[in-house]
């Protein structure tokens, strides 16, 4: 095990709602999906096609928080409503589509709930889950590999270093907030980017592996979180100095090895560099 002192888990980002913003709890379980509840919900309009924050930014508008009954979620100018845990109705799961024209699986959640997030979006959508157990998705595509997915892009975390994100800062015109890039793991103790040499790594309980870097070819983290205002940055510096033919990366594409119990200031230690 080679030796990572001083490195550790600073901030763990849930977001149950894809595409809304998430809670940042102090611990919180890790399945072999990914942390608990993220991404296994989603919304989608009339044609069955996800609502992403490229389509809508509005939906980050959504905020999303856990209490004891489930999930709550609040938007400006609306009283809050909850996300049953499960489907209010036995629904049997309907077709969706999902970024890229991916075809998969969900169920209908609650009328009333659609009816909020119409009002929240500003056009009609409704809320779906995943169905419990659903298998037709799997981790970059690649079936058998790993585990199966939610509703995650292509891998069920994202893990970004606070020194990255200081690096980049300092060379931007106006500094971002690491929400930007929509990570659900925040390490600090790092150089700017020194992830890019893991291959795999520990975190308290847990074991995780480096699937490839994150590349940001889409324009979420140019979308200002709290407003849903789109600018040019920070891809457009991070493009100076991070960029390939591929995209333009920030972090890393993360599966899992070992679940486990995340927790605030757990020790980072790299097994394997590669």
């Amino acid at each position: 095990m080679a030796s990572a002192a001083g490195i550790s888990l600073t901030e763990i980002c849930v977001y149950p709602l894809k595409g809304a913003r998430g809670f940042r709890p102090d611990a919180w379980p890790l399945e072999s999906r990914g942390l608990r509840t993220d991404r296994q919900w989603m919304l989608v309009d009339a044609d069955g096609r996800c609502v992403t924050q490229l389509i809508n930014p509005r939906v980050t508008l959504i905020q999303t928080a856990w209490d004891a009954g489930g999930i709550v979620l609040t938007a400006p100018g609306l009283d809050a409503t909850r996300m049953p845990l499960l489907p209010a109705r036995a629904t049997k799961p309907t077709r969706v589509w999902m970024e890229g024209g991916q075809e998969t699986f969900a169920a209908a959640v609650d009328g009333d709930v659609d009816a909020w997030c119409s009002v929240a979006l500003g056009s009609e959508c409704r809320l779906v889950r995943r169905p419990e157990g659903t298998t037709d998705r799997w981790v970059d595509g690649r079936v058998g590999e790993g585990a199966p997915l939610d509703f995650q892009k292509a891998f069920p975390l994202h893990l970004t270093s606070q020194a990255s994100l200081d690096d980049l800062n300092h060379r931007l015109p106006s500094p971002v907030t690491m929400d930007r890039f929509r990570p659900n793991l925040v390490i600090s103790g790092t150089q700017p980017h020194e992830d890019d040499g893991w291959e795999r790594i520990q975190i308290g309980e847990t074991i995780l592996r480096i699937g490839r870097a994150c590349d940001h070819r889409c324009g979420v983290p140019n979308i200002d979180q709290e407003t849903g205002v789109s600018g040019v940055e920070p891809l457009k510096t991070l493009a100076t100095y991070r960029r390939s033919s591929k995209g333009i990366y920030f972090g890393q594409n993360v599966t899992i090895e070992r679940a486990g119990e995340m927790r605030l200031g757990d020790a980072v230690s790299i097994l394997e560099r590669g």
